[in-house]
């Protein structure tokens, strides 16, 4: 002794002069006398407020602290520095209220503040910011221990889920100016005074916080222990072994404090408009099992409790000296079985419904398509252009430089679109599809390629080819719609090439290889070729290869078309053959 990391260790001279006071029975000195009282003990002396002192210069000083510090200046010799400037006076206001330095507009207004009671009115507009109960929260949710909870996997081990309720409560009652006392009560007991009251229930996330799954006794510890400590700033957890050795608590007042708080337990309270506890929910306490009782621990050792006498709750003495009577408290029925409150059914008759809705609409969809399957199965095959011999290089299907606008060609939905010279342009701005579809029989393995510059758009801006497309990509229902779709999008900090899919009227839009991150610039040129085989996609873009993916759904027969979306568009070229038997495409 002592430990390495806190001190030389006792020389032999020391050791010897303890050993020898330790054989002569550890006398203490003949004149000690403990405390008439403890309660004169400085730490338990009421505070009370202070005779505001006398000085010369008066100048300066505005308020009974600056009195103080005015005697202090005198007492000492010192003169007071300058007043500092508006600007750093409101900084350092701004950041001690609210933890945010001033704006320019806030800094400019106190400037030209002519009135005399500038700062006082900065005062009052900072302490009525919800920023001030944001600040401030901080300060108390570390003396009364805030966490999130933790565990394993989704097993929840200590504290409690969704604690972020006590949290918002502590900043709410801040800023509504809830006086202390009212806090301390609602944290400790609003499950007693306020059964119903789901916002002041938040509170009780306090001591739900204490929960630890593996170990009651650990969890009563640390309630008594944080009690103690984060409202009668006691270590009280020293007299759950022995008498303390300082303060006048003997050991049983631990287990005392203990009982008060022997039946609690912590459960998830459930939300209006949520039924899934995981999502969402309340943590609050409630008193699970009120007949259990509560023994002194022999030297602290849970193992062996002193069965002969339970502890009935109490405080010390010291503290209080005439402790009330406890009574039972008579809660609503709901306060213990929530399940009837009306909102409650509401929400869980809601959620089923919301379940009911989906499955119907499943179910529909599943119909329709059952519908237009059989529909389909009575029709001939829908017509195809058809494969080249083997060892012939395919005649082009389309090849369109747009120097003039081919109407039985092409079919438009949507957009702005205006032809110049050599240029097919969409001008309509927003988050729009724009769609122009072609008029002609589509291979199942093709080639396609579109030369294109994006001038603009307000986000997206996108533009790409889409094939094995429905009949009409605008009265076509949701459950019939189909389409796969290849684009470029030059959305800024999110620019990309994508494969998508709709089906029965939902995109998707898979990550990687069916995606890649990589830039596109305005007013530039680019040729974004499409080769399709089968499934197997491979993309090129300015000659580089960029996508080597499967399409994000099932093949099937369809029209081919151009779409824009959020884009102001040029497109230069377009052009379609059957893919070339010879080319092989590249595998993922």
């Amino acid at each position: 002794m002592p430990p390495a990391h806190e001190g030389s260790p006792f020389n032999q001279v020391e050791i010897d002069l303890l050993r020898q006071w330790i054989l002569a029975g550890a006398p203490h000195p003949k004149d000690e006398k403990p405390e008439a009282d403890p309660r004169n003990h400085w730490a338990f002396q009421p505070i009370t407020r202070p005779i505001v002192p006398t000085f010369e210069r008066r100048d300066w000083v505005r308020n009974p602290i600056d009195a103080f510090v005015a005697k202090q200046h005198e007492q000492r010799g010192l003169t007071p520095l300058p007043e500092a400037s508006r600007a750093i006076l409101l900084r350092r206001l701004s950041l001690d209220l609210i933890g945010l330095p001033p704006t320019l507009e806030e800094l400019q207004r106190v400037q030209t503040d002519t009135s005399e009671h500038w700062y006082e009115s900065e005062v009052n507009r900072l302490l009525s910011s919800p920023r001030h109960g944001e600040r401030w929260a901080r300060h108390w949710m570390d003396i009364w221990r805030y966490s999130d909870w933790w565990g394993l996997g989704s097993q929840l081990r200590n504290s409690q889920k969704h604690l972020w309720h006590w949290r918002d409560w502590i900043m709410e009652s801040l800023n509504a100016n809830i006086s202390y006392d009212e806090m301390v009560r609602q944290m400790i007991a609003a499950d007693e005074l306020y059964p119903n009251d789901l916002k002041k229930l938040r509170a009780t996330g306090y001591l739900a916080r204490n929960y630890f799954l593996f170990n009651r006794h650990q969890w009563m510890d640390e309630t008594v222990e944080h009690v103690s400590k984060g409202f009668l700033g006691l270590t009280m957890n020293c007299v759950r072994c022995h008498d303390h050795k300082y303060d006048p608590f003997p050991q049983r007042a631990y287990y005392q404090m203990r009982a008060f708080f022997e039946p609690y337990h912590a459960r998830l309270e459930v939300v209006p408009g949520e039924n899934d506890l995981e999502k969402n929910g309340i943590p609050r306490v409630f008193d699970a099992h009120p007949e259990t009782p509560t023994y002194r621990f022999v030297r602290g050792d849970e193992k062996n409790p002193d069965q002969s006498q339970s502890i009935t709750p109490g405080v010390p003495n010291l503290i209080a000296p005439e402790m009330p009577e406890i009574k039972t408290v008579d809660l609503p029925l709901e306060a213990w079985q929530p399940e009837r409150r009306a909102w409650v059914t509401e929400t869980f008759l809601t959620a089923a419904r919301q379940k009911l809705d989906v499955a119907e609409n499943a179910l529909n969809v599943a119909n329709e398509k059952l519908k237009v399957a059989k529909a389909a199965s009575k029709k001939p095959a829908a017509k195809t252009a058809q494969s080249p011999p083997a060892g012939k290089v395919p005649e082009p299907i389309v090849v369109d430089t747009f120097d003039k606008l081919d109407e039985k060609r092409w079919q438009f939905f949507g957009g702005k679109w205006q032809h110049s010279a050599k240029r097919l342009e969409q001008k309509l701005d927003g988050p729009t599809r724009a769609v122009i579809r072609l008029q002609a029989d589509v291979p199942q393995d093709f080639e396609a390629t579109i030369r294109f510059t994006i001038m603009g758009g307000s986000k997206w801006r996108s533009i790409g080819l889409g094939f094995d497309a429905a009949a009409h990509p605008d009265k076509d229902t949701n459950s019939t719609y189909h389409e796969q779709f290849l684009y470029v999008s030059g959305a800024q900090g999110e620019a990309k090439i994508q494969a998508a899919a709709n089906v029965a009227g939902k995109w998707s839009y898979p990550p990687a290889p069916a995606m890649r991150r990589l830039p596109i610039s305005l007013n530039r040129e680019y040729t974004l070729n499409v080769r399709i085989r089968d499934r197997l996609l491979n993309v090129t873009l300015n000659g580089e290869v960029v996508l080597t993916c499967t399409t994000p759904a099932a093949r099937q027969n369809g029209a081919m078309q151009i779409s824009t979306f959020d884009a102001l568009v040029a497109i230069h070229e377009f052009r379609l053959a059957p893919l070339d038997p010879s080319i092989k495409l590249q595998h993922l």
